[in-house]
């Protein structure tokens, strides 16, 4: 059986190979109109999602997120702008430019994720992603310029600016995505069916008719709709519960190369020297990211608690279905990771204690060495690997982030009061409790 990692691996390539024939498939579905195609895809993916809810016995997790307005409208947002926004724009984008190039800069979304994850998720964004960044704004240029560095393609550059939306709308919802935890089938149903609604508001708004469709474009519906928007969705959002937006990113850059294939082979496009330019360029991005050292997103410290390092693991419970630990991780639940003394202080509690710290944050409290009952060792052994060290003892609390957060600090104050923390560390005579 593979393991959280490997299962998430595999996924992400047979999505990376679905979405290979995505601009294709628009460009065959073309003779319709953007709105038009993309409202009866989303409409084949809504009937498809809703069935797999209800055969997966998953109805309880939408009645139980329609009670949590707020969650709900996160996913709204998030699938509207990855779907509809995204979707629309790279459509319309391929329609004036070509399957191939659209491809390369749609796919550069991950280099623009790093200006919205310190905002949305509050963790850190070290120098190698801003570094990676500046790469991906040579490519977009590069691209805008068709490879002459100098003059703009006039009749092309409006296209290519919507492309370059499409992917900032694809980064900004991927990271709202990320920091929502929602039952996956309950997730594609809701991202499908606004979708859906949406974009049948957009047709009416702009009074396009619902026109006949022909076999290439019914066939390019049926793919997008189930291999796009409901299977390849669903790979593609459980890897991106597992990895990190950015890595998952990466991970898609791989798509335009297949695609550059697939629309010489299929569509007979030619492949411009320039696209292989800009394909280096990407490359180079995705090099520059892997250099970052590997380890669990780091949070963001507060002014309350700068004296430690706290890690976000939500990941790590991708699989979990205890109820208790699904009720306290999901919608902007997380799961935090602290080591050192934080550990140390929460086993040093006496029982009592322990007990009126978890009523008092309403978390879940414990640690690597003393897991939770519905905790499974691959999950522990999954938080050691990316933490950086599979013998270290760590705390870890489930909840609302900013209640886990006061919880680790009240353990550091505990642990501090004690004499467990060294006062070499000139930060520490800063801390206040």
């Amino acid at each position: 059986m593979l393991n959280l990692k490997r299962k998430a691996l595999v996924f992400l390539s047979l999505n990376v190979l679905g979405l290979a024939f995505f601009p294709i498939a628009l460009d065959v579905g073309g003779s319709l109109g953007a709105v038009q195609f993309l409202f009866y895809s989303f409409l084949f993916a809504t009937a498809l999602s809703g069935i797999f809810l209800v055969a997966n016995k998953k109805t309880g997790k939408l009645r139980d997120l329609l009670h949590h307005r707020r969650s709900l409208l996160y996913l709204i947002i998030g699938g509207l702008f990855n779907y509809c926004v995204a979707a629309l724009l790279l459509t319309v984008g391929v329609m004036h430019t070509s399957a191939s190039l659209a491809g390369v800069v749609f796919r550069a979304w991950p280099l623009f994720a790093v200006l919205f994850i310190p905002f949305m998720l509050k963790t850190k964004v070290n120098r190698y992603q801003i570094a990676a960044l500046a790469i991906g704004f040579v490519a977009i240029y590069f691209a805008m310029t068709q490879g002459t560095l100098l003059n703009i393609n006039a009749s092309m550059a409006p296209y290519i600016l919507l492309l370059l939306f499409s992917a900032l709308a694809a980064a900004f919802s991927n990271v709202i995505i990320k920091g929502q935890n929602v039952e996956l089938y309950t997730e594609l149903f809701v991202f499908n069916i606004s979708s859906a609604a949406f974009l049948g508001m957009l047709m009416l708004a702009m009074g396009l008719p619902l026109v006949g469709i022909n076999l290439p474009s019914l066939l390019a519906i049926l793919f997008i709709g189930s291999v796009t928007y409901f299977v390849g969705a669903y790979f593609y959002f459980f890897s991106l519960k597992v990895f990190d937006p950015i890595l998952v990113g990466n991970a898609m850059m791989l798509v335009p190369f297949l695609t550059f294939v697939f629309a010489y082979l299929m569509l007979g496009e030619a492949i411009y020297p320039y696209y292989l330019l800009l394909a280096l360029f990407i490359i180079a991005g995705i090099i520059m990211q892997q250099r970052s050292p590997k380890k669990a997103p780091e949070r963001i410290a507060t002014k309350a608690r700068s004296m430690y390092t706290i890690f976000d693991i939500t990941s790590a419970f991708a699989e979990n279905e205890s109820a208790e630990i699904y009720d306290h991780i999901k919608g902007s639940g997380r799961a935090l990771a602290a080591s050192g003394e934080v550990g140390m202080a929460f086993e040093r509690l006496p029982q009592s204690e322990k007990e009126a710290m978890l009523s008092k944050y309403n978390c879940i409290l414990f640690t690597s060495k003393n897991p939770h009952k519905d905790v499974a060792v691959s999950e522990i052994n999954f938080i050691n690997d990316v933490m950086g060290n599979a013998e270290g003892n760590f705390i870890i609390g489930i909840g609302d982030p900013n209640d886990v957060e006061k919880a680790f600090n009240d353990l550091y104050a505990y642990s501090k009061s004690r004499g467990h923390v060294e006062e070499a560390s000139p930060r520490l005579s800063n801390y206040e409790k």
